[in-house]
């Protein structure tokens, strides 16, 4: 059994390990930098969090799926999150200053996609 708090990844380790390689982080943990790269990811999950446990949606609440069966909850769970994310989807859309759908200069200024190959 292992009981190090943390772990060394070589810079090589994308490939050489894939597998230890995701594991990898670019700046160090608790860093300045570190905390100014993750302190607005952690921030919107936290309000996104917020907003599905409160008010219409309240997906913390057994009440609002009345449906018996652990799968039955998962699914009516997976589609209320859909309709959540939805719905702040359509609200970003409305209240932004441009056109009512997105055009091609919305992705070429997020910028390139990053996809890790998958194994096979």
């Amino acid at each position: 059994m292992c009981c190090a708090g943390s772990i060394t990844v070589p810079a090589d380790a994308e490939a050489a390990d894939w597998c230890l390689a995701k594991y990898r982080q670019d700046v160090h943990y608790l860093h300045t930098s570190w905390i100014n790269t993750n302190r607005p990811i952690r921030s919107h999950n936290e309000g996104a969090n917020g907003r599905f446990k409160s008010g219409k949606l309240d997906i913390g609440n057994p009440k609002r799926r009345p449906a018996p069966g652990q799968v039955t909850q998962a699914l009516l769970l997976a589609v209320m999150l859909t309709v959540a994310n939805l719905t702040v989807l359509e609200t970003w859309l409305t209240e932004r200053h441009g056109p009512d759908e997105l055009t091609t200069a919305d992705f070429d200024a997020s910028g390139p996609c990053h996809h890790s190959p998958i194994p096979m």
